[in-house]
């Protein structure tokens, strides 16, 4: 019957399904997992005719093994500045054979020139250079990489940046397979200031002839909390075998990849959406991977580069993939998103997630129930509590109070296929210190133009409040210059002054209200000023009648408070002012 799968068995086991069309003879062979042979399926076929002929005839479907292969698959990680993190590049490794993997090589730059290309020995700790925040090669800490996969990483003092690892994995087959990746960990700054986005490196399987689809920016995040932009894709369109040509976003773009045997071939087709959304239909027969560079950029304009790779392996039966999530936030920050999202399962069977790593080992262990909070510990100790809905795949995160760092929690997830599939990757949640409140800090220049006169009986006042912490100041500014009867101020007060009449100095009089008392002229201004920047004001002032020589001092005072201020001894200052006439 058309669209009727018959199980096909051989010595009274089943082989594998097959499907066909009476009416046209379309077939469709499905083998089960790890068959190799020939099925022999005998049949027969008849017309229409009167009387009815029919014959028989054998369909021979020969199952070839498949050499041995194992997969490496790039890793992330990241944590704050000065905070050591740990991981494991195996959890999210796989292998068609169920062969066990261990590390046994791995490169990285260990002697500045920014290149991946230092043998760095496998248990051994070792000091790496990394890329900082302004693209310089500078030291970026230590880094012990196991041949079990689980890895520490040291930074070094102040470092923020990207250290990149290429590590090589075998499996333990009679006839061993080799694979590398890169595992990548980015060091995330906590100053006061804009900090630039973090793009994580993304990965996506599937099988060989099926499209997959993912967004990149669902592990990618921003310490500040501001939005994200993808401003830039490359692949490789020439066949050179650089992912250094730009394509044109929301477009279709056939795209090349190394199969695996290692050869620059045509690939696949490969759909980049402004919003972070792809999707990527591999060309029929390819095996291998496909790396699509990207940039993000946050609306501060600072930017950081990810790599979104694509593998896709042969068919081996039911399979399903799980890819490595971040998110980044402050301390006590609570976080959210899905870690279901980028996972994908060829089949397009549903994906649930059955187990957590709440202990910190490194395994998965905890089934997750939603809406109920898992305590989740790193060295024994709580670090924070993970609520997942393990049919959406949705997470909230509540850290413990004033925990820093990145909480590394392995999680398993399972298909509904049959057989049942899992696969295994990690959540990455990265918390920065919060940065002290910046308070602001005034302190006034006061100088008259000119300051020493000789025959001169009017001359002109300039006053600047200055802001020194780089903090934005709040409520209301006062200023204070006391009274004397050697002057005053001549033709009053102007707030429509930009410049002074006679010197040409730029000032900011409509900010500005004045008033007096008995024995100050005030000032005050409800504008903000912002951090390292100044607001100015100037007046005219004449020598009052009956002072021939002398000296005098001018000077000017911030009233304490001033602009949400908590310092005041640096709030006065003062000019010698001589004249004779």
């Amino acid at each position: 019957m058309a669209g009727t799968p018959i199980t096909i068995e051989q010595n009274g086991s089943p082989i594998g399904t097959l499907t066909v069309d009476p009416e046209t003879g379309a077939y469709i062979w499905v083998p089960v997992p790890g068959f190799v042979g020939t099925a022999v399926i005998p049949y027969q076929a008849c017309d229409d005719g009167t009387p009815q002929a029919c014959a028989t005839a054998t369909l021979y479907l020969t199952n070839l093994a498949r050499p041995n292969s194992t997969y490496a698959i790039n890793d992330i990680n990241q944590t704050p500045v000065n905070v050591p993190v740990s991981g494991d590049v195996l959890t999210n490794d796989f292998d068609l054979e169920g062969d066990t993997q261990t590390v046994t090589g791995a490169l990285a730059d260990t002697d500045g020139d920014g290149l991946v290309d230092d043998v760095l020995p496998v248990g051994v700790a070792t000091a790496v250079y990394g890329v900082d925040l302004t693209g310089a090669i500078v030291p970026a800490g230590t880094i012990t990489l196991n041949g079990d996969g689980s890895y520490t990483y040291t930074p070094a003092p102040n470092f923020t940046g990207t250290v990149p690892v290429e590590y090589t994995i075998t499996d333990d087959n009679a006839t061993p397979a080799t694979d590398s990746a890169t595992l990548t960990i980015k060091v995330v700054a906590d100053t006061p200031a804009n900090d630039p986005p973090v793009a994580q490196d993304d990965t996506a399987s599937t099988e060989q002839g099926t499209p997959v689809d993912g967004n990149v920016l669902v592990n990618d995040s921003d310490p500040d909390g501001d939005p994200i932009t993808l401003t830039q894709v490359k692949v490789d369109l020439d066949g050179d075998g650089l992912a250094d040509d730009p394509v044109t976003l929301g477009t279709p773009t056939p795209v090349y990849g190394t199969d695996e045997n290692g050869n620059i071939v045509p690939a696949g087709t490969l759909t980049v959406n402004p919003d972070g959304t792809w999707t990527f239909t591999p060309e029929p027969g390819f095996t291998g991977q496909v790396p699509v560079e990207y940039t993000i950029e946050d609306p501060g304009h600072l930017t950081d580069d990810a790599t979104l790779t694509i593998t896709v392996v042969p068919n081996a039966g039911n399979q399903t993939f799980a890819n490595d999530d971040a998110n980044v936030g402050s301390q006590g920050e609570t976080l959210t998103g899905n870690i279901l999202t980028n996972d994908f399962d060829p089949e397009g069977n549903d994906q649930d997630v059955t187990l957590i790593d709440s202990d910190g080992d490194g395994t998965p262990d905890t089934a997750p129930v939603a809406g109920v909070p898992v305590t989740i510990k790193q060295n024994g100790s709580p670090i924070g509590t993970l609520t997942v809905d393990p049919e959406t795949g949705a997470y909230i995160w509540v850290p413990v109070p004033g925990f820093v760092g990145t909480a590394v929690i392995p999680y398993t997830i399972k298909d509904d296929g049959s057989p049942m599939a899992t696969a295994t990757a990690t959540l990455y949640l990265t918390h920065v210190p919060t940065p002290p409140t910046l308070v602001p800090d005034l302190t006034p220049i006061i100088m008259a133009v000119p300051n020493v006169m000789s025959g001169v009986t009017e001359y002109e006042i300039y006053v600047r409040a200055i802001e020194i912490k780089g903090a934005n100041t709040s409520g209301t500014i006062t200023l204070r210059i006391p009274k004397d009867p050697r002057w005053t101020m001549y033709n009053g007060w102007n707030g429509s002054f930009t410049q002074l009449p006679v010197s040409g100095i730029p000032v900011q009089n409509s900010l500005w209200t004045h008033t007096e008392d008995a024995s100050a002229h005030i000032f005050t201004t409800t504008a903000t000023v912002l951090g390292l920047s100044e607001a100015t004001f100037g007046f005219e002032a004449r020598w009052d009648a009956g002072q021939t020589h002398g000296s005098y001092t001018l000077s000017v005072a911030i009233v304490p408070g001033s602009g949400g201020e908590d310092r005041d001894d640096n709030n006065n200052d003062a000019e010698r002012l001589d004249y004779g006439f």
